[in-house]
């Protein structure tokens, strides 16, 4: 007979709510040690539960932390549908705030390349979403600042997330590196600091702050 793979269980309430606040307590403890030093046996403590009952929602130690990264992004969507661009500029602002949180996604995007690492699926499918949003974003904006009609929107964003990418690893060695006038000046070189556009991302930066 076979048996169930406990990651592959349909979670009750109680058990959707459970991997919430294991969730909600790892990214408090990413947040203040960094994640090479949390352990499960620290998750557990937080929650105030047993170590085997982590592993009864999350197999291991990668698949709890690319969850995390999967909740995050779930909570960052509200922000990131209205104006990606505008999203991207105010987390770079923010990112002070979260840096352990940033090496963490560094970490396992460094891992993604291997087909079999739990950070895989994240990511490639992260990748595929935020080329959409983004390019929704830099087509808006384009339309705004009336670019060209051959204005390959898909290709901009796709330059924007690999310099963000780029300069979040480079920030993470040295802090000194301003990564939102870096995505700034992009932006602008790409003509899609449009007024409008600029008005939406105060906004985002209003609702981060």
């Amino acid at each position: 007979m076979a048996t169930e793979h406990p990651a592959s269980r349909k979670p009750n309430r109680a058990g959707i709510r459970r991997r919430e606040e294991i969730l909600a307590s790892a990214e408090r403890l990413v947040r203040e040690h960094g994640h090479p030093r949390v352990s499960l046996q620290m998750i557990a403590d937080e929650v105030g539960i047993s170590q085997p009952a982590i592993h009864h929602h999350f197999p291991s130690r990668d698949e709890l932390f690319v969850e995390l990264l999967r909740y995050r992004d779930a909570h960052a969507v509200e922000l990131v549908e209205p104006d990606a661009i505008a999203a991207l500029l105010s987390a770079a602002s923010n990112s002070a705030k979260s840096r352990h949180l940033a090496a963490l996604f560094t970490h396992y995007a460094s891992s993604a390349s291997d087909e079999q690492h739990p950070a895989h699926d994240y990511f490639f499918e992260r990748q595929r979403l935020m080329v959409h949003y983004f390019t929704l974003s830099a087509q808006a904006r384009a339309a705004h600042a009336r670019l060209p009609q051959d204005f390959d929107a898909r290709r901009a964003a796709t330059l924007l997330l690999t310099l963000s990418d780029g300069l979040l690893t480079r920030w993470l060695i040295d802090a000194d590196v301003d990564m939102r006038t870096e995505l700034e000046h992009a932006v602008h070189a790409l003509g899609l600091d449009a007024s409008g556009a600029a008005d939406a991302a105060e906004a985002s930066d209003a609702q981060t702050s």
